[in-house]
């Protein structure tokens, strides 16, 4: 438009698109220092910076690298808005083009936002450490479905502290390869669950094998607790109860 404005040949360096044109960033758990040196940043990327997490415009959400936390941070997760740290910025700055997203990404820490699944996690941990070993578990497998987006189980402190207390009982954690094996799938005598958790990915039952008790991680603390297997029945979860309740869709189990 300008070349025929002026009807000449402009320089199009002159006229760019920046690389992150198009992307509108939302910023939360920073000092209001950190804020504007961000805000900077991004404009000369070409991105816009918003004050405000907005569901319909905002396209990243940028945090700090310590545990997330705040309304921002719980908004971005139900609104499927990614949550990065830092270092993705840095990144676009040093590559002069969006950086992916996955690499940088920010997972919500299970109980991290809500102290009922804080006092949950805490519960299981201690049970972990602090129950005596007993073999009630000898003759179960069980499958502990990981909440880790990056796939690595050991950075999510659930399937962490339900292995403590598997291993306490004697039991046998079943990876999640075998749910690709029909046969072996239905090897499987139960699946734990976290009680209630936040909301990001549905929960497939029809991946999960048909002849487990599904139950929550209150059996494995109560049944270690009382050095006994204790009836899956008052722990039970049913596929019903858990899709009509967005607390519960969190896990991703592996089709």
């Amino acid at each position: 438009q300008a070349c025929w404005d002026k009807a000449l040949l402009l320089d199009p360096a002159k006229f760019k698109v920046k690389p992150c044109c198009g992307l509108v960033v939302a910023v939360t758990n920073l000092d209001p220092t950190t804020k504007q040196n961000i805000q900077k940043r991004l404009e000369k990327l070409g991105a816009i910076y918003s004050k405000v997490l907005d569901q319909n415009t905002v396209t990243h959400l940028i945090s700090s690298g310590g545990t997330p936390s705040g309304e921002k941070f719980v908004h971005a997760l139900e609104w499927d808005i990614p949550i990065v740290d830092l270092r993705w910025l840095d990144t676009c700055e040093k590559t002069k083009a969006p950086a992916p997203i996955d690499e940088f990404r920010l997972e919500a820490p299970i109980g991290g936002t809500d102290p009922i699944l804080r006092r949950q996690l805490d519960a299981l941990e201690y049970a972990a450490r602090s129950v005596k070993t007993c073999s009630i578990f000898l003759d179960t497998r069980i499958y502990v479905p990981s909440t880790s987006i990056s796939g690595d189980q050991f950075k999510n402190p659930f399937w962490v502290a339900c292995l403590g207390l598997i291993n306490k009982g004697f039991g046998t954690m079943v990876p999640a390869q075998i749910l690709h094996d029909v046969s072996a799938r239905d090897t499987i005598t139960h699946v734990v669950l976290p009680p209630d958790i936040l909301p990001l990915q549905p929960i497939e039952f029809d991946s999960l094998p048909r002849t487990a008790h599904i139950v929550t991680s209150d059996w494995l603390l109560e049944s270690l607790k009382a050095q006994s297997k204790l009836s899956v029945e008052p722990f039970l979860i049913s596929a019903s109860s858990s899709s009509s309740s967005k607390r519960r869709r969190l896990l991703h189990v592996p089709s």
